[in-house]
Parts: structure tokens; C-alpha cells; sequence
């Protein structure tokens, strides 16, 4: 019986038929080639972290567990050190290096526009080792 259907289908349906296969490869290799890309760019963004020595400006005291709202300029190359501008403090207060942890978004990013600011929700950890931890401040 599927002999006769074949033989059965028009032109047009056979057409159709090859077309709809053309582009289910087509998908696929997109998938494969673009979306792998964007699964581990979602991945390194969202779902680790990367520790980075970091110039810390603050205004006053930072307090054991506060937090604050920092921010800081996008950097065009991964291994660059950021600097983090916290608690409305400015390029004149005085900085610190410490051990960041960032999560949630990257701190450099070769896509994005010179002068990018990234928004960080940050706490005073006091561990030894990591002194400040920064999630993306998704409200700015």
C-alpha cells in the first residue's frame, strides 16, 4: 500500500516533502553551530562564577555581610582586573584589591560597547580567601 501512495504523490507533494527536509538539516546545523555557541555563553553568564583580583572603591565602612549596589566598565579582554565602584564612591575614594567572586553575568565582554556599565548586587563576605561576593543586579 505505501508503494501506491508513492507512486500516487504528485509533483508538488514530492517537492514539499524534500523541501520540509531541507530545512529540518538546515535547523539542525544551525543549532548546532550557533546554538552551542549561545548555551555556553548562557552557561558562563549565568550559571558559574570567576573569582577576579579587583580594585575596590568604597565610600566609608563596609560592614561584615551588607551589602551594596556597585558597578563596573565592561573590559574588552578576560584577563583584564576590573574595578568595582561601590556605595556611590568615585574614582578618588580610595581602593583595595580584593578576591571578587562574580556570578550572573561576565565582567568582560568583546561584544559589547566601550563604556558598558555592568550593575553588581555585592557582600561583604570576611572570609579570608574571598572578601566580596557579586551577583547581577538585575533591577538596574
Amino acid at each position: 500500500m505505501s508503494a501506491e501512495k508513492s507512486e500516487r504523490q504528485s509533483p508538488s507533494e514530492t517537492t514539499t516533502g524534500a523541501l520540509g527536509r531541507v530545512f529540518q538539516m538546515l535547523i539542525v546545523m544551525f543549532v548546532a553551530v550557533g546554538g552551542g555557541s549561545a548555551v555556553l555563553k548562557y552557561l558562563n553568564r549565568e550559571q558559574f562564577s570567576h573569582d577576579k583580583l579587583t580594585k575596590v572603591h568604597y565610600h566609608g565602612g563596609w560592614s561584615l555581610g551588607e551589602y551594596q549596589d556597585c558597578n563596573s566598565i565592561n573590559l574588552k579582554e578576560e584577563h583584564e582586573a576590573p574595578e568595582l565602584y561601590c556605595g556611590g564612591s568615585s574614582p578618588m575614594d580610595a581602593a583595595k584589591v580584593f578576591k571578587v567572586r562574580f556570578s550572573g553575568d561576565l565582567t568582560y565582554n568583546k561584544d559589547k560597547h566601550d563604556g558598558t556599565i555592568h550593575y553588581w548586587r555585592c557582600r561583604h563576605n570576611g572570609d579570608a580567601d574571598l572578601i566580596i561576593i557579586c551577583a547581577v543586579n538585575q533591577k538596574k
